[in-house]
Parts: C-alpha cells; structure tokens; sequence
C-alpha cells in the first residue's frame, strides 16, 4: 500500500535540502530517524496534502514522543503537532475539510482506536478514543474494498463542515460481523455511532461510496454460511445521523449491484452504476447480465432505470455471450468509473479469465489471468457510444483454478490489488482525466515493462508510457492531487521525485 511505499520516500523529503525545480525533488540518504508511517491526505477521495508520523523519543518503555507532520499537497510542510502515546501506535488514514484535519489512529497491539482532529494551527481540537472491547475482534480499518481505486480511503471520510465519519469493521467469531459508522463533530465535541445490529452466521460490511450535502451513500454487503450474498445502497442522513433509505429495487426487472455512485452537481439526483443480476442472492459469485444505471432522489426513490446487456447493448465492436465473457478477453471486472464533460461516463474495466497452466492438463492446473484494459463510454442516457480496447501483458492473477468460482476470483483478486489497473486522476471540473496501468511487454532488453497513461482531454484521447527500467532505473507511480502524478525514480546515482502533470 501506498502508505508503506512512501515511507522512505517522504522521511528522506524531510530531513534533507529540498530543491523544487521543475517539479522535480532530488533525494539523498536516510539515517537516524525512526518513521511509524505515512500517507495520504483525503478530501471527497482527492488527495489534498500528505502526512508522516515521525517518532522522536522514548520517554520510558510504553511511552513515545511522536510528531505528526502535515504537507501540503505540493509536498511542502505546513504544521505539525507532537503528542504522547503508547508504542505500536500508527495513523491509518487521514482526511480533511475546510477547517480540521482528522486523523485515525489504531495500537496494533491492544487493538484500541483513536481520532484526532487538529486545526489549522496544528492544535487539537477534539479527540476521541475506543477501546477494544473483549469478545469483539478488533476493529478492521485496513479492510479491502472490492473495488478500491488505489487513492482512496477506506475508513476515514470528511462528511460536511466540521464532522467526519469513520466506518469499521468488527468480526465476533466467525463468519459473524458488523460494521460501525461513526461520526465525530469538531465543532460540538460529540460523537455518534451506529452498529449494525449481530445476526448469527451473517457477516455485514459497509464500504463508502459518495456523499451529498446531508447524506453518507454506503454500499452494505451481507454474506451468509451458504454462500448468499446480498449488496444494496444505504444512505445516513449527515444532518440527523439517522437511516434515510436502504435502495428498493420490488418495481426492476433486476437487481444492481452498486460499484459506483456519483451526486449530480446542482441537483437532486444521484447516479448509481454496477452490474446487475437477475435475482439479489448470490451476486459475487455467478455471472452478471450487464451493467445497470440508477438515477434516484435523495430519499432513494428510483427516477430512471437503463440496462445494458452484455450480449446486446455491450456487443459493439466486442462480442460477448449473455454471461458478459467476451471473445478473447473473458469476463470484465469493472474498476472505476469517470464522468466526463458534456454528461458523459466513462467507465474502465480490465478482462479476466481462466485457461490451462504451462504445465498440461493436470489436477488443479488452471490459472487465473487478466487479459486486456478496456474503456466504455456511455453518453448522458447511459447509452454506450464508444468502446475502446488496450492491449497489454497478460499476467497471472491466481494459481490452482480449477474448481474455484472465477467471479470469487475476479474480486479476490482486486481486494489483493492484482490487476495491472493503478489508479485513475481527474480534474476538478471533470474535463480531463488520465488513467494509469502497468504493461509487463518488453520493448527492448533494457526494460522489463511500463506504466501505460491513458489522457482524456476532453475531447479525445492520447496514450502516454513511461519505461520501467530493467536495471539502471527503477520507477514507481503513486497518486498525486488532482491532475498529477508523483513518480519516483532511483538509480546508481540516487534517487528523485517529481510530479508530472497528467491531465
């Protein structure tokens, strides 16, 4: 993860001179710091700044002097605060508003959790601290959405002008889960909490997917002992810190599972997009019919409903039987989806599908490989005007297929980030966006792949690569504030940050 990755990356940043020409930072050694971690700042799943928690002392055994350093989203240090805490103490994510920074703290080792939201001097303003409970498992901060898109949160979220919400997960034993969400007012001092109510052999999860003004959209999934998984919107109110609606689908055809939801600027009206299926059971483990659109209102009323088959409406220039496996490139996952100008949506997906291993036909001699990127784009009616397709290196996704579910592997594979799909950026007005993925083909012997950019301007496309040197040059790509990304390069003579703007 990201917030590992960075560690050297940014410890280095801070101890050394800085020189920021042309967008470009020229690192040297690290020596005689201690690191906990760091990571990124968020705000509306944008990337607004970055933090490091550096350990300065140890003031007796269970006892450390920590500072926790805040830059902007240029890399420049803005404030810091230091505290005292116990040891095994590390920042899980971080997200901002216009006035706070809120903070999420875990102990790995007593499994305790902590808020903390610091103004804009870097002075504490509201702290909020729970305990491991015995009996409960610890709180899962870490959990693996489905479809995580690499630069955002998982737990943390800003939700209106001074309050955050936090969204965990607790497992009693097992196959019995809850999820909790929590809110945390800065400017009242208050906390409040739902938890989902404990169903014996159930397991219940939350997964943030948007916010309007006064609503939290959350996609819960429920899974049962047999296999039986459900997966519906619910909304909270922001304002009430109640349930507004659970998504009602008795009056469809069909039951949409919601990978993306996305507010209308200036309306009423949410988009909700996913696969959807016929029937609400068993919805991660059988093939899907195609991919839906909702528009509904703010108490969760169904406005419009558009369904593109796979075999019918997403049958253009790829053809695909009515089960989605398209000829040649398999089933799609669907990683993210992009608005566009002019109402458009844009929406990426990367094949996936099962063949024989190197070794024969044998016992458990299937693999799961990920085939080529794939781009739709959908006009305001949700009607798919353009498909194109982005050859790359077919890699292995899984190992010993032969008699596991491929759509439980597609989603296994994403929750362990296995695909070459990275992460996508975009501007702030919607024009522009460019999307990031890996390309293990060798164009020389001096390379071992690529990161392929894919740069939408508005209007058309342009495709950008940036070599992964086989031996001189290692680069990695990491997400950056909108429009940009940060790529680290290191070789013989050191190492250097820079950001590239993208879009």
């Amino acid at each position: 993860m990201i917030r590992k990755i960075l560690i050297s990356l940014f410890c280095t940043m801070m101890f050394v001179t800085m020189v920021y020409a042309q967008r470009r930072l020229n690192l040297g050694d690290v020596s005689n710091i201690r690191v906990a971690n760091s990571g990124n700042i968020m705000r509306n799943k944008k990337i607004t700044g970055y933090f490091l928690l550096v350990i300065k002392d140890q003031l007796s055994k269970d006892t450390i002097r920590y500072s926790l350093q805040i830059l902007d989203e240029n890399m420049h240090k803005v404030r810091e605060y230091e505290y005292l805490d116990a040891k095994d103490v590390y920042v899980c994510e971080a997200a901002s508003n216009d006035s706070t920074t809120a903070f999420l703290l875990s102990n790995s080792h007593t499994g305790d959790m902590e808020l903390k939201i610091l103004d804009a001097d870097g002075q504490l303003k509201f702290s909020y601290k729970r305990p491991y409970v015995k009996g409960q498992g610890k709180p899962n901060i870490y959990y693996s959405a489905y479809h995580d898109i690499r630069d955002a949160n998982h737990s943390l979220f800003d939700a209106g002008t001074h309050g955050y919400m936090a969204i965990l997960d607790v497992r009693h034993r097992i196959h019995t889960a809850v999820f909790e969400v929590n809110y945390f007012d800065a400017a009242k001092k208050k906390h409040w909490k739902y938890t989902q109510p404990k169903e014996a052999h159930k397991e219940w999860v939350a997964e943030f997917m948007a916010k309007t003004d006064n609503l939290m959209l959350l996609e819960v999934t429920r899974s049962r002992k047999n296999n039986k998984c459900t997966s519906s919107l619910t909304a909270f109110s922001i304002e009430s810190k109640k349930k507004v609606f659970e998504l009602k689908e008795k009056k469809e055809a069909y039951h949409l599972v919601p990978s993306f939801v996305m507010p209308k600027p200036g309306t009423d009206t949410i988009t909700v997009a996913g696969e959807y299926f016929k029937g609400a059971n068993k919805v991660r483990g059988r093939a899907s019919k195609g991919i839906g659109f909702y528009d509904i209102d703010s108490k969760g009323n169904i406005l419009t409903s558009t369904y593109n088959a796979w075999n019918k409406e997403l049958s253009g220039t790829l053809t695909a039987n009515k089960k989605g496996k398209y000829q040649g490139l398999g089933y799609l996952y669907l990683h993210n989806m992009i608005p566009g100008p002019d109402g458009k949506l844009f929406v990426v997906g990367e094949g996936y599908k099962r063949v024989l291993s190197s070794q024969g036909v044998m016992f458990n001699n299937t693999k799961l490989i990920s085939t080529n990127l794939v781009m739709l784009e959908f006009d305001g009616k949700y009607h798919l005007k353009r498909t194109n397709v982005y050859e790359k290196q077919r890699i292995t996704l899984r190992d010993m297929a032969d008699f596991r579910n491929i759509h439980k592997m597609g989603y296994a594979s994403k929750r362990y980030n296995s695909f070459d799909y990275k992460l996508t950026t975009i501007t702030e007005d919607y024009k522009n966006f460019s999307i990031c993925y890996t390309d293990m083909r060798r164009v020389s012997k001096k390379e071992r792949g690529a990161y392929h950019i894919i740069r939408y301007n508005g209007l058309k496309f342009r495709n950008d690569d940036l070599p992964i040197q086989k031996d001189k040059t290692n680069i990695s790509i990491y997400p950056a504030k909108a429009g940009n990304l940060l790529i680290f390069e290191t070789n013989e003579k050191g190492s250097s940050m820079r950001m590239e703007k993208v879009s």
